[in-house]
């Protein structure tokens, strides 16, 4: 994990956007990977992906180490339910 994560973190809940969007630009691949991983659809791991990212901004708050950004966004990754 790269050390700029906890700062990039920090800058989020200081209010600045384009931190948040340097995040997703970091993980989005990943992330949508995970996601391709459970459903086999594209079109479903780009939902996830959104859906993930959206989840970890509302609940950025909660990030007790900012540091560990990327295992904690895995891990809402790994837990999102495919749509019935």
């Amino acid at each position: 994990m790269e050390s700029g994560d906890a700062q990039l973190v920090r800058s989020v809940l200081g209010g600045d956007r384009a931190a948040y969007a340097r995040l997703y630009d970091r993980y989005a691949r990943w992330v949508r990977a995970i996601c391709y991983d459970r459903t086999r659809s594209i079109s479903d791991a780009q939902d996830l992906t959104q859906e993930v990212f959206l989840r970890a901004c509302v609940r950025l708050g909660e990030l007790r180490e900012p540091e560990r950004f990327a295992a904690w966004l895995y891990s809402i990754a790994r837990g999102q339910r495919m749509a019935a």
